[in-house]
Parts: C-alpha cells; structure tokens; sequence
C-alpha cells in the first residue's frame, strides 16, 4: 500500500502559536459526508517520505497563510469518482475530484479553525506537486490516515 520511493529524515514538526487542532479531524468529517465509513489515523515513521503518486498543493493566502499538501494514490481518486458519482462532481475525471477535495478542505480549515466571521481567504488554485516543492521548515501539522484503505497523507505549513 505505501511504497517507500526516498527515504528522507523530516525535522520534527514545529509547535505553532496560531490555534490549530488535528486537520486529520477535520479531513474525516469530510471524508465522511462523501460516503467513507473507514477512516483510521496512521503512524508516521519520521524516516520515510512515502511515494505517492496523485499529490496537489494548495498556497493559502487572506487570513490564513501557508500550504496544504494532499496526497495519495491513484486509487483514492477512483474512490472518489465512484463515491461522487450522480453528483454534479460525477462528470469530473478522477484528478479534478481531487483537486475539489483539496479546495474543499482549505474552505473548512478557513472556517473551522478561525473566527469564521472575520475572515479572508484568497484564491484556491491547488496545483500538481512533488516533495521537493515542500517548504524548507519543518511542517506545522502532519497527518497520515487511511481512508477506505487507501492512504492519504496532510501536510501543512503555517506562517505566522
């Protein structure tokens, strides 16, 4: 299921002042309302970058600032075309899917986590990215899951 492409040693997470919870909760709640019933938390070995081959990056600007990275296979995104199909999402190919769960998740983590009434959320353009397109500091929150057994890993940097 996660295939070890490099190996890599990641600095530790680094502790944020900014109010921020699990994002792997929050992810879950929208997992959830596109029909998964399994959703399981992973442990992350510090040591590896897993090889995954369907991966978007998004910049977060307005209020809140930094980057999301979602990642996963190929099959998640056939899980996803399957899950929203007969939905208006249903026409999209499996890459576009994903690229609206991306959207999807930085609008909740704009509202979630912030005081939905006085915020700003610049545009959301996730884009096609690689590990070596990663910020340089260590990320703020990582969270790796397993959704209907196919592994999805959230990285997010947070500037203050």
């Amino acid at each position: 299921m996660n295939i070890v492409k490099d190996s890599a040693t990641l600095p530790a997470a680094k502790p944020s002042s900014t109010h921020f919870l699990d994002p792997g909760h929050l992810f879950e709640r929208i997992i959830r309302s596109w029909g998964a019933k399994s959703v399981i938390p992973l442990e992350f070995d510090r040591g590896k970058i897993n090889y995954m081959p369907l991966e978007r990056m998004a910049l977060l600007k307005g209020t809140l600032k930094g980057t999301l990275v979602l990642r996963s296979s190929m099959e998640f995104s056939n899980w996803l075309q399957n899950q929203r199909s007969g939905t208006a999402l249903g026409r999209y190919n499996e890459g576009e899917i994903f690229e609206e769960l991306v959207s999807l998740f930085c609008l909740y983590l704009y509202h979630d986590f912030w005081n939905p009434n006085s915020f700003r959320i610049g545009p959301i353009n996730p884009f096609r990215s690689v590990p070596q397109d990663w910020p340089k500091e260590p990320p703020s929150a990582f969270c790796p899951i397993l959704v209907e057994n196919h592994p999805v890993e959230i990285w997010l940097w947070l500037q203050d």
